[in-house]
């Protein structure tokens, strides 16, 4: 299962933060109990006043190559869940994403 949903505006990407990380990184994937699966992204930066998700966007982008302004938060504000809206292609996006996938 993949943590990515195409649509017509590119892809829709479930992420699980970890705040206050010693580094930023892109770590894999988690299955929640659930059997929801996540992208895990570590940041540096703390869980207040929206700076862990400016920094998941900023790792994600840098990952995948892509403009800061391409992504953006569609849910999960305050939770370490999130919803990540990336904008562009979604056939190549989400051959950038299993990439990524890949190599962690």
């Amino acid at each position: 299962m993949r943590p990515w949903v195409q649509s017509t505006a590119g892809v829709t990407l479930r992420v699980r933060a970890q705040p206050g990380a010693g580094r930023s990184e892109i770590a894999g994937l988690e299955t929640r109990a659930r059997g929801e699966v996540s992208l895990k992204v570590r940041v540096k930066a703390q869980a207040e006043k929206g700076k862990a998700n400016q920094a998941v966007i900023e790792t994600l982008a840098k990952a995948l190559g892509l403009a800061r302004s391409r992504l953006s938060l569609r849910s999960g504000a305050k939770a370490r869940t999130k919803l990540i809206a990336i904008e562009g292609d979604p056939d190549d996006l989400a051959a950038a994403l299993q990439r990524l996938v890949d190599e962690t």
